[in-house]
């Protein structure tokens, strides 16, 4: 639909100012310059309905695709939820076996520590044993001054 400009193009005079001209219609520029372009787009329209076309496959193929994805992640997570049960024993036992390693491994580490203890108490032994017999006759030995046997 022709614009109000267009409608009042039509009215502008068509030279200079001077004497009269003869009447005439006005020209219709916008009618010639449609007139002009209509071979190209009609030369267009082809590639025009090949690229509808393309777009039209493009949609379809990443559809198949999306719809091929939804499969293969439902595919998946059944895989996955089959799979859990052995995975979380899997992983408990090897849990479990390396708790029992460390655990092994502090016996072990109390062990050697538990001889060192018995082997320096034993070596202290018998010095304490005569500072003890020293303390008690030390003790006793204010009662035997009284003369208390």
């Amino acid at each position: 639909m022709p614009g109000l400009r267009d409608f009042l193009d039509r009215f502008r005079s068509a030279g200079p100012p001077g004497p009269a001209a003869p009447p005439a219609v006005p020209a219709d520029h916008r009618s010639r310059q449609l007139a002009e372009v209509a071979p190209v787009f009609a030369a267009l329209a082809p590639t025009v309905e090949q690229a509808r076309d393309m777009v039209a496959a493009g949609a379809a193929e990443a559809d198949r695709i999306r719809i091929d994805a939804l499969r293969e992640e439902q595919a998946i997570l059944r895989a996955a939820e089959e799979d859990r049960p052995a995975l979380y024993a899997r992983a408990f036992a090897e849990a479990r076996a390396a708790a029992k390693a460390r655990g092994e491994e502090r016996i072990a580490t109390a062990g050697v520590e538990a001889e060192r203890i018995a082997r320096q108490a034993a070596a202290r032994i018998p010095a304490l044993a005569d500072t003890a017999t020293l303390q008690v006759r030390g003790a006793l030995e204010p009662a035997r001054a009284v003369g208390v046997p």
